[in-house]
């Protein structure tokens, strides 16, 4: 199956490069073409116009396109750093949490082993 695909893209290549070369093939200009193009300049008195290729310059949307590029990199970066920032504070809050639960089982254990070593005559020097 993948053979016969293979046959078929190198027959369709081969047909589009004989299309490409006829396409592109070297054609006489008609015998009278330089005399009519040097009539038509004499007749005008002046040089022709040249048309531009281009009626915006090329640099120039791609300036406003690196401008717009740059922003929404600005943007993105910043929002990433927001989303970071929130992480990290949600993360030293549960963190703080723990903490604070792991005091008050410790504080409360202590306590009760306080309790206990009154209860059995230690005294710690109070």
């Amino acid at each position: 199956m993948s053979d016969l695909k293979s046959t078929n893209e190198g027959m369709q290549a081969d047909e589009f490069e004989e299309q490409v070369r006829r396409s592109l093939r070297h054609v006489e200009a008609p015998k009278d073409f330089a005399v009519r193009v040097l009539e038509r300049a004499a007749a005008a008195g002046k040089p022709l116009p040249l048309r531009p290729r281009l009626r915006h310059k090329p640099h120039r949307r791609w300036r406003k396109w690196i401008g717009v590029v740059a922003a929404i990199v600005v943007l993105v970066v910043l929002l990433a750093n927001q989303a970071r920032i929130r992480r990290e504070r949600a993360r030293v809050a549960q963190i703080q949490a723990q903490f604070d639960t792991a005091m008050r089982v410790t504080s409360g254990a202590l306590e009760q082993t306080r309790m206990e070593l009154e209860r059995a005559g230690v005294n710690f020097g109070e």
